[in-house]
């Protein structure tokens, strides 16, 4: 068995400015991803693998403001994805 889990981390960040007037910019909040995947190699030619993405579920969430102000502004949810697979060689 090949157990493997990753995380990916992206920074907060600045998506569109002056959407409302000067200085108001909206900005994605920082979300980290969780996968996972396990394979077994049953023997020479055979090998199945399971990989789960997003195992948290994260959300990218959006803020509009200018520094005195900050107002939700929405999100996007991609939520979990599971892949199973096999691989045989001939």
């Amino acid at each position: 068995m090949e157990p493997e889990r990753d995380a990916d981390h992206t920074d907060d960040f600045v998506s569109a400015i002056n959407v409302i007037g000067p200085g108001f910019n909206e900005r994605a909040k920082a979300i980290t991803w969780v996968t996972a995947q396990a394979s077994y190699e049953f023997n020479k030619w055979l090998k199945l693998s399971i990989e789960g993405r997003n195992l948290s579920d994260a959300k990218q969430e959006y803020t509009l403001g200018n520094g005195s102000i900050t107002l939700p502004q929405g999100y996007n949810r991609w939520g979990r994805a599971f892949t199973i697979g096999a691989s045989i060689k001939f």
